[in-house]
């Protein structure tokens, strides 16, 4: 199995969103949001992208969107598939769904969600610490279009079958060098 490891920082700032690749041994996803809803607000999150905490921190994180653009939305045909139970609907002062939250920082943990699913446009998992402060798809994009454009700031690796993380990187570099 093949991985992006990211060898140089890559830094991205479009329309006051900020995102950024940096080495590191594992895939890290930093995110921040800044929402002017007293509901939102600024929330934070750093994790470490695995299965575990994929499934248990990360992927029940519902969209959000604002109960004001739902009927605009609707009319352009967006959204037809939105309901309270896959969608956190939020009105100038609440939310409207019954049971809340998933967490108190579920939009952070969406985004990262979103960011989650954007690096998958590489074609190979990464390796390295992805940083988004007020970003959205279109940075996300921006920014792996940035990584691809600097051939010298990657290099793909190796890795066999089984090995769910990048933890023995270094380990298995060595071997390669070794068996040569």
């Amino acid at each position: 199995k093949k991985f992006i490891k990211i060898l140089e920082p890559i830094v991205v700032n479009h329309n006051n969103a900020f995102a950024s690749f940096t080495p590191n041994e594992k895939l890290i996803v930093d995110a921040q949001i800044d929402f002017k809803h007293q509901l939102i607000g600024k929330q934070k999150m750093e994790i470490e992208v695995n299965y575990d905490n994929f499934l248990n921190e990360i992927s029940n994180a519902r969209t959000f969107g604002f109960l004001e653009h739902a009927e605009k939305l609707h009319s352009m045909g967006y959204g037809l598939g939105v309901t309270l139970s896959n969608t956190i609907v939020l009105t100038d002062k609440n939310i409207m769904n019954s049971s809340g939250l998933n967490s108190t920082d579920e939009f952070v943990r969406h985004k990262i969600l979103d960011i989650c699913g954007d690096l998958m446009l590489a074609d190979y998992r990464i390796i390295g610490k992805f940083t988004s402060i007020c970003g959205g798809h279109n940075i996300n994009y921006l920014a792996l279009k940035e990584l691809f454009e600097n051939k010298n700031s990657w290099c793909l690796v190796d890795f066999d079958e089984d090995s769910k993380t990048a933890e023995n990187i270094e380990h298995i570099e060595q071997q390669k060098l070794v068996n040569q």
